[in-house]
């Protein structure tokens, strides 16, 4: 799930060259309005005119990404999950307007706002290393939050529950910035400093854990970096973050496959590990192993150890998709084909119906052959 960060960082270098602040937008900062044209829908408000308190509630989330990069698909599961959450608002800001035309021309159902800014994009990012990067604004129009993408979830849930704390999202925010810029200039000795400082804040803050696992991997330390994601497993509170991390590693480092069995077996009992985080690691089992036994067996028992009686609206559709998965790596067309429907009955995503066509398709295939 992880653009690889020597190509952020190339951009990021050229990007500094260019004519963009020197100072981007972050938490506590008054968020900007963006004012170019929103496409396939109607205008997104970024600020409000008047605050409003009936509005204390509602919060807007601004995604900057690349629409058409490869991994973008993985980033659908938790645009939707966000959906579900009656009190957020979601768009997203691309670079680019050839690529954002491209990417609706590819994706023409695609239900969330998009456009293509690139002076809001110097704004709200300068030259962040972290993307793509999300900004929680409230009724306010304060930024409260930013971070990856992969970190919002948990952001919202602790906004919503009333257990944010806004104290420690401002200095893992500065606490970013200047591991970032200790980056850009090459100081390990400064970047392995800050990477440790955001990591007793947050033991699973996912751009501090990326950034640090990139050292590790630039010098060949591959074992290094996967024994670090198993001392941070034993210091955070929820653990299926750093198991969906440790299988990123895998699918780069063959020497690391041969511990997917034990891997399973962990997140499989893990009391603390959030479901998403369990069925995005069975998803990532099925589509980046290919054929690996392991993978297979591993997703199965993943899947069996989530009480599907104690899924909500977001989580039913995803677990009914991976078991269609599941059915389909077994070569079982028509459970697969059964499971994909009911996850379709729950929730209308276009990646879902994608995945039912293929099925289909497969299906009328293998019948007429």
């Amino acid at each position: 799930m992880m653009k690889k960060l020597m190509t952020i960082i190339c951009i990021a270098v050229i990007a500094s060259y260019c004519e963009l602040p020197l100072y981007a937008l972050t938490v506590g900062d008054k968020a900007k309005e963006i004012n170019s044209r929103w496409r396939n829908t109607e205008h997104f408000q970024v600020c409000y005119n008047t605050i409003d308190k009936r509005n204390e509630k509602l919060l807007k989330i601004l995604i900057f990404c690349y629409p058409n990069d490869d991994n973008f698909s993985n980033l659908l599961p938790i645009l939707y999950s966000l959906k579900e959450y009656d009190n957020v608002k979601i768009a997203l800001v691309a670079d680019n307007e050839k690529d954002v035309t491209l990417f609706l021309e590819n994706n023409p159902n695609f239900e969330f706002p998009i456009t293509a800014d690139r002076r809001s994009s110097a704004l709200y990012m300068a030259n962040s290393l972290i993307f793509p990067k999300a900004f929680i604004i409230n009724y306010q129009n304060k930024i409260i939050w930013d971070g990856e993408l992969l970190d919002i979830i948990d952001a919202v849930k602790k906004i919503n529950s009333g257990n944010f704390d806004q104290a420690k999202a401002i200095k893992i925010a500065k606490a970013l910035d200047q591991l970032q810029s200790a980056m850009r200039s090459g100081d390990e000795f400064k970047s392995v400093a800050v990477v440790d400082e955001i990591l007793k804040l947050d033991p699973i803050n996912s751009p501090a854990l990326r950034m640090r696992l990139f050292m590790l991997e630039e010098q060949g330390r591959f074992r290094d970096a996967y024994e670090l994601l198993l001392r941070q497993k034993n210091k955070a509170d929820e653990t299926g973050k750093l198991y969906l991390l440790m299988l990123d590693l895998m699918t780069r480092y063959e020497d690391l496959v041969n511990n997917l069995p034990i891997l399973s077996k962990e997140l499989a009992a893990a009391n603390n590990a959030v479901t998403t985080d369990k069925l995005s690691f069975a998803w990532v089992l099925l589509n980046s192993f290919n054929y690996n036994v392991d993978a297979v067996n591993g997703c199965n028992q993943v899947l069996k150890s989530i009480n599907i009686n104690k899924l909500d609206k977001v989580e039913l559709p995803f677990y009914y998709t991976v078991y269609a998965g599941y059915y389909y790596k077994l070569g079982k067309l028509n459970q697969a084909i059964e499971y994909q429907k009911k996850s379709l009955e729950l929730i209308k995503n276009p990646q879902a119906e994608k995945i039912l066509n293929y099925y289909l398709q497969v299906l009328n295939m293998n019948v007429h052959e």
